[in-house]
């Protein structure tokens, strides 16, 4: 069985953030006050990445990750109803721009007889969501999201629970992720194979996994 992760693995998440941030940059007079409009989105993106971190490892809430990039792009603590606003319209300029990696529709059909799972990091609606507007959910017949059962990457245990619900023992399971640690490494340490997909052609292989740079190069791997 091969599982994947969602974002930056099968969605190009990194884009859709980055598109959203140019977007309410462009409604949003105080941004344009503090940034200027090139720097804005990867400023974003950057402080996204840092508090969804903490919100990973347990350290805060989803919601407290809002608040907390709110307060580090802004430098103030915000109004309810004006985070609520800022937040609703970045929401969706998020979901519209969420995208497919071109390689993946010809991945999954290339393995639509193998029985295929997610295990990803995040808010159990949202990443669902993202499944079921890019036309994909219907691929995968095990969706576990580490909302759901209080269990993040890289804890092996998030792992060993997909295993469980798939019916499947580790060592029949594939889990493929865009980052080493959080994704392959863990997978490994799993029992599972853990395949980093390295989109990003980062030259710092750090574990003894096998690498991709295209989930094209998959079935090179399995065989």
């Amino acid at each position: 069985m091969i599982f994947f992760d969602i974002d930056n693995t099968l969605l190009n998440n990194d884009a859709a953030r980055e598109a959203a941030a140019a977007t309410v940059y462009r409604h949003n007079t105080l941004l344009q006050d503090l940034y200027a409009k090139d720097q804005f989105p990867a400023l974003w993106n950057e402080v996204t990445q840092k508090y969804v971190h903490r919100y990973f490892t347990g350290r805060i809430t989803f919601e407290q990750q809002r608040l907390e990039r709110w307060k580090e792009i802004f430098n103030t603590t915000p109004d309810e109803k004006e985070m609520a606003a800022f937040f609703k319209k970045y929401l969706a300029a998020y979901e519209e721009n969420w995208q497919l990696y071109p390689d993946v529709i010809p991945l999954l059909e290339r393995y639509k007889d193998t029985p295929k799972g997610i295990i990803s990091n995040g808010d159990s609606d949202q990443q669902r969501q993202k499944l079921k507007k890019t036309g994909i959910d219907q691929y995968f017949e095990v969706v576990v999201v580490s909302d759901d059962i209080g269990l993040f990457k890289p804890d092996p245990k998030i792992f060993l629970h997909a295993a469980g619900l798939a019916g499947k023992e580790p060592s029949q399971c594939w889990y493929v992720g865009d980052k080493v640690d959080t994704d392959a490494k863990a997978a490994k340490d799993a029992g599972f194979t853990g395949v980093w997909v390295n989109r990003k052609f980062i030259d710092e292989k750090k574990e003894p996994v096998p690498e991709v740079i295209s989930l094209n190069d998959l079935s090179y791997i399995s065989g």
